[in-house]
């Protein structure tokens, strides 16, 4: 077989890719080892700058793609509250199993072809080929690889999947409503719980998703730490399973590809580095790769350089945030935050749109700082 655009990984980012190569009629497959609809570790949650890329890239239907909104959120601290505030801007949260289905059913209603349940063994860059784990043996004149942290395509080009140093982790579960006492309908962020990271419980219609995550290099064992969350957030001590990934928690590659082959959403480490929300940073990468191969196809200019300037926007967010976050985990900082946000619903409603991708970096800094540095001066004296 052999495609004009081959894309590895039916996640968010490659249906993203594979919509937009088949709608302008490139010749396009999408390769993953699952098959649809198949179980996703992922808090499942959908931002307004989620919501503006789906519509972007699919158009109508963004209603069908989760399960709950919410206006509300409540930030904690040791399991005591900080603050809770609603907002204009929505929080929609999803199950991934359901969500990656329905974005890759729309790529493939736009003529995008699914090879599915055959993963991927190796790639061969000089000869422009795929190897399946089946023995088969794909050719690509262009290929994006949107097949997660632990690309095959990124250690194809790179030698590594991802830089151990700046990578994240998290720990994940999914409890049924009817197995928790107290009742939970906003989401809500605890922090505390983890160094560089934080903790959250995420409602879905049937389940509460709840997990914690952090940089690596900051914190040893997690699985204890989600286990005790788990118990002081619902008084179970067991009977549930829990999973782990790792996470470019903003380790994004300032060249997102080589020659014919791009890398897109957690492939390329587009996550942002202080809420760990990566499904939008997906969507539009992709798209934006898809839109690079059109264009080169096209005539002039090559597809990476096209992609790499086009994701400046999305690679400076990312920095900004990287840059930002040592205002916010440090230790030192924590007291500052605890007796700040109580008393500020500006502060908590901040970084509810940020979450929400209502609010970018640069404003959310300068807004930010007028509220803390009174304290951070205070502090440092």
């Amino acid at each position: 077989m052999h495609f004009t655009a081959l894309v590895l990984g039916g996640g968010p980012a490659g249906s993203a890719a594979a919509a937009t190569l088949a709608q302008a009629g490139v010749r396009t497959a999408v390769v993953d080892r699952a098959h649809f609809p198949r179980h996703k570790l992922c808090g499942g949650l959908l931002t307004l700058r989620s919501q503006r890329q789906y519509e972007t890239i699919f158009g109508d239907g963004w209603g069908d793609s989760f399960e709950v909104q919410r206006h509300g959120m409540r930030l904690m601290h040791s399991h005591q509250l900080l603050n809770a505030v609603q907002s204009e801007h929505p929080l929609c949260f999803t199950q991934r199993r359901h969500f990656d289905h329905l974005l890759l059913q729309r790529a493939q209603a736009r003529g995008a072809q699914a090879l599915l349940g055959d993963g991927v063994q190796g790639i061969d860059l000089d000869r422009k080929t795929c190897t399946l784990r089946s023995g088969a043996v794909i050719g690509y004149d262009h290929l994006i690889g949107c097949d997660g942290v632990n690309s095959v395509a990124a250690k194809a080009l790179f030698g590594r999947c991802f830089d151990p140093h700046g990578i994240g982790f998290a720990l994940e579960t999914d409890i049924p409503r009817e197995a928790v006492s107290r009742r939970v309908d906003d989401p809500e962020i605890h922090f505390g719980e983890v160094r560089w990271g934080y903790a959250w419980i995420f409602p879905k219609r049937e389940t509460l998703t709840i997990g914690l995550g952090g940089l690596m290099r900051r914190n040893g064992d997690m699985r204890p730490l989600l286990q005790d969350f788990v118990h002081r957030s619902t008084g179970l001590r067991g009977g549930y399973r829990i999973q782990g990934h790792h996470i470019p928690f903003g380790d994004a590659r300032a060249t997102p590809g080589r020659g014919p082959v791009l890398l897109a959403g957690d492939a390329a480490g587009l996550v942002d580095p202080i809420t760990g929300e990566g499904i939008a940073f997906a969507m539009e990468s992709g798209h934006l790769a898809a839109q690079a191969i059109i264009g080169a196809l096209q005539g002039g200019e090559a597809a990476l350089p096209r992609y790499t300037r086009s994701l400046r926007p999305a690679l400076r967010a990312i920095g900004h945030g990287k840059a930002l976050r040592h205002l916010f985990f440090p230790q030192a900082m924590e007291g500052l935050f605890r007796r700040a946000i109580p008393g500020s619903t500006t502060l908590t409603r901040l970084h509810m749109d940020l979450l929400a991708g209502a609010i970018e970096y640069p404003a959310y800094t300068r807004r930010v700082a007028q509220r803390l540095l009174p304290g951070l001066l205070r502090l440092v004296r």
